[in-house]
């Protein structure tokens, strides 16, 4: 089911380590609403936090729109520097380096 709005923010909170499915509307809003605090090639994370975790990390609602697919979770910004990484040693990959 393609979450939006409260009910998607709801299932973040409670599963954050889980995608969740939402529409492309929202997605498109969420990029427009301020510019992005980090973004790659269809993933990027909402400007502004939502909340601060234990660590004292800023967490971002992140989003991403993979083979016509949307989807959003809550993440750090190391997390979307790990995940940005991981996908350019895996474009790498496939291009031969």
């Amino acid at each position: 089911m393609k979450l939006e709005w409260d009910d998607l923010f709801q299932a973040m909170s409670k599963q954050p380590k889980k995608w969740h499915e939402t529409t492309q509307e929202m997605y498109d809003e969420m990029l427009g609403a301020v510019p992005p605090q980090a973004w790659y090639k269809g993933m990027f994370l909402v400007g502004e936090a939502n909340y601060h975790n234990a660590q004292g990390e800023a967490v971002y609602s992140c989003f991403i729109q993979y083979r016509g697919c949307f989807r959003a979770m809550n993440m750090t910004q190391a997390q979307f520097t790990f995940r940005k990484k991981r996908a350019q040693r895996a474009i790498e990959l496939l291009k031969g380096r």
